[in-house]
């Protein structure tokens, strides 16, 4: 019965251990010079990457879907920083970015920043 025991035991504690890796994910995000610039964290990028970007303006307490965007990642072989051209006008906003390959989701990251006039 202890073999048992220590059996599932052991079991529970590798699934718990591995139960959040993710190889591909996106690190580092920040709005600069009207674009997301981003890191890639992965040992081998996939061909088929996606992003979709869900941009909120925010108001006080309300949040507005200000764009959308969901396009593939262009990106070079052996670099590993994405920047998507993305104008946006002066406000504070809350941005949701999500990685997709094949259709299934990856990762996720949630910023929030402020676009001031100079920007």
């Amino acid at each position: 019965m202890r073999h048992w025991a220590l059996l599932v035991l052991i079991t529970i504690i590798s699934g718990i251990i591995t139960a959040g890796c993710v190889t591909t994910g996106i690190e580092s995000v920040i709005y600069e010079d009207s674009a997301f610039v981003f890191q890639i964290r992965d040992t081998g990028i996939p061909d088929n990457l996606m992003v979709l970007i869900i941009i909120n303006r925010i108001d006080g307490l309300y949040q507005e879907k200000e764009e959308t965007i969901y396009t593939p990642l262009d990106y070079i072989p052996g670099e590993d920083t994405i920047s998507i051209d993305t104008p946006l006008p002066e406000g504070s906003y809350k941005a949701h970015l999500i990685l997709f390959q094949d259709e299934k989701r990856l990762n996720g990251y949630i910023i929030n920043f402020k676009v001031d006039s100079e920007d």
